[in-house]
């Protein structure tokens, strides 16, 4: 009778185990055949209006804090390393940055909707945390940016093929005040 429970713990050990490792295999896509446009459709994000910071001079109310929140990067499937083009697209906002240096921001990382909720979380906050790695590196002060991670839970395209998905994996910026 004693050996009973422990045979049990030891299954359902071993179910538990089996589950994590089944549940978090993912399938690898073809790769995709374009890469998709960086600046994010000013529908989904319409420009701050008022606040602090607008008016006359105002960073806020500026294109440049309009680019600032509406051009996204974006990265390739699985994979939270900066290409080429968020690079730029990180330098332009860090040139904006050091020219308002009392604005503060938060980078909201984004996956597709491949994968588990809790494995597209964390792959969104490391892709949070490399923009905002590369900002700080760049000359920012890391204690004027934050992060979340939003997973799959905001898709910018609702949509299921590969160029919505790409649009989907991606790092969001939001000035969140001055």
């Amino acid at each position: 009778m004693v050996m009973r429970p422990v045979v049990s713990r030891l299954t359902l050990g071993s179910l538990l185990l089996t589950f994590l490792a089944v549940g978090c295999t993912k399938e690898e896509p073809a790769p995709p055949t374009a890469d998709p446009g960086s600046t994010r459709p000013a529908a989904t994000a319409p420009a701050p209006q008022g606040g602090p910071g607008s008016g006359a001079g105002g960073a806020m109310g500026s294109q440049a804090s309009q680019d600032f929140q509406n051009q996204d990067i974006n990265f390739d499937f699985d994979k939270y390393d900066l290409r080429t083009d968020a690079r730029g697209l990180l330098d332009r906002k860090v040139a904006f940055m050091n020219q308002n240096n009392t604005i503060r921001a938060q980078i909201e990382g984004h996956c597709d909707d491949r994968g588990t909720n809790a494995y597209n979380l964390a792959l969104g906050e490391r892709r949070a945390n490399a923009a905002k790695q590369y900002m700080s590196t760049a000359g920012v002060n890391p204690s004027r940016l934050s992060t979340i991670s939003y997973g799959e839970e905001r898709p910018l395209d609702p949509g299921r093929s590969e160029a919505s998905w790409a649009r989907n994996r991606r790092a969001h910026f939001v000035v969140t005040g001055q």
